[in-house]
C-alpha cells in the first residue's frame, strides 16, 4: 500500500493541473519491481477528481492479465485541484 500512497503524494504535490488521465509506471521498492496504474477521473464537482491507484508486482514472465486484475493493492480517493 505504501507504493500507492507514495504515488498519491506525488500527484498531490505536482505543479501542473490534475487532469483526467491513465498512467502506467514502473517503480522499484524493497528490491522488487512494481507496476502502478493511476487513473484520474473528473467528477460532477469542478476541481474534484476521483483517483484510483493499483499496484502489482512485476510479473516474472508474460502475463496476459491487466494490471487491475493482478494487483495486490488498490487505493481509491478524491483530490481537489484549485485552479
Amino acid at each position: 500500500m505504501w507504493i500507492a500512497e507514495n504515488r498519491l503524494v506525488e500527484m498531490r504535490i505536482a505543479t501542473g493541473p490534475l487532469v483526467s488521465s491513465r498512467e502506467v509506471r514502473e517503480v522499484e521498492f524493497a528490491n522488487q519491481r512494481w507496476d502502478t496504474l493511476s487513473v484520474v477521473e473528473n467528477t460532477q464537482r469542478p476541481g474534484l477528481r476521483g483517483v484510483t491507484i493499483w499496484v502489482a508486482a512485476e510479473p516474472d514472465g508474460f502475463s496476459s492479465l491487466p494490471l487491475e486484475q493482478r494487483s495486490s493493492a488498490r487505493l481509491a480517493t478524491y483530490l481537489y485541484w484549485e485552479r
